[in-house]
């Protein structure tokens, strides 16, 4: 795993930064586009087609919840923090 760190040295922050977009979604809900754009800026600053992307696209196609999304993105962080990462 510490190789794929270093071959994406922000997944963790783009991790951190979409639990911190979805919680802003589950207390004030922005329109459609701006969620759009949003979800775009994050998968931009993280290019590789990752577990976080495939997360982001389940939440917007509404095939997974704000809730659901939160939880799997609290889990993964703490699976980089115990990591040492």
């Amino acid at each position: 795993m510490p190789a794929f760190h270093f071959a994406n040295p922000h997944y963790a922050t783009t991790v951190g930064l979409s639990r911190y977009f979805v919680a802003k979604q589950m207390t004030q809900p922005d329109p459609d586009d701006v969620v759009r754009s949003r979800i775009a800026l994050l998968k931009d600053y993280s290019p590789a087609y990752t577990q976080l992307s495939y997360a982001l696209d389940l939440m917007q196609a509404g095939k997974a919840s704000l809730p659901q999304t939160y939880q799997w993105l609290t889990y993964e962080l703490e699976i980089w923090k115990s990591k040492g990462h």
